[in-house]
């Protein structure tokens, strides 16, 4: 038997999903904007018990790298790696945007690229394009909503992602799209399948990095600062 757990807390929520044999055995999805750190181990007990196994049955872990909420994918990358040290097993990241692709493509399969736009939280968007099938045409990106439509230069796209409503409206007509799909959270079985084509591509994954398409917001304090003075 082989199994693994995989998992994101990247997006609005928590989504956790168990491969066992090359299928979903279970999986726990909830929408949250802040609880990840309190039900992700909750989430991950109940997928395992629900199958009748245990964490020393893992054979693997994987989990998203972003990009999306900075708080969210240090949770998930920490807990990604913590648990692999402490099983000893290999640890696999998928991005979100890969993610959401894939599930576009499988769902509604159309001859047009598939544009998927993450938030953040701030005027921007995360982007990346990939053709019908779900494979990448470009390098994940953090731009504005004008940017992304002249990097398009015309071309209709399925759009899906979280961020779809906002940057439907933020393009007007100025956008040529042939579908929309919103989606806050990642679907399971399309998580887990990309975990498993990562894991073939690359069996003995390295230390995993966070996918971070910007800085994080940091402001300097306006209060004089104290100065230390060596006698």
């Amino acid at each position: 038997m082989t199994c693994f757990i995989a998992f994101d807390t990247a997006l609005g929520g928590c989504t956790v999903a168990l491969s066992v044999n090359g299928r979903l055995a279970a999986a726990r999805q909830v929408e949250t904007a802040r609880d990840q750190a309190k039900i992700l181990i909750p989430l991950i007990n109940e997928v395992l018990g629900e199958a009748g196994l245990v964490y020393a049955d893992l054979a693997r872990v994987v989990t998203t790298v972003g990009p999306g909420s900075f708080t969210g994918l240090r949770l998930g990358l920490s807990t990604a790696r913590s648990l692999a040290l402490a099983l000893s097993i290999p640890l696999t990241g998928v991005t979100t945007l890969d993610v959401l692709a894939r599930q576009a493509a499988q769902e509604k399969p159309s001859d047009s690229p598939i544009l998927a736009v993450i938030e953040t939280k701030r005027t921007d968007f995360y982007a990346q394009l990939f053709d019908p099938s779900g494979q990448a045409q470009s390098a994940p990106m953090a731009l504005q909503a004008t940017e992304i439509v002249t990097f398009l230069e015309g071309q209709a796209v399925t759009l899906c992602g979280d961020a779809v409503t906002r940057f439907r409206a933020e393009t007007d007509d100025s956008l040529n799209v042939s579908r929309e799909i919103q989606r806050v959270l990642l679907d399971p079985l399309t998580l887990v399948e990309a975990g498993a084509e990562a894991a073939v591509r690359d069996p003995a994954h390295q230390p995993l990095s966070p996918l971070y398409l910007r800085g994080a917001d940091v402001s300097v304090s306006k209060r004089p600062q104290r100065q230390i003075v060596s006698k």
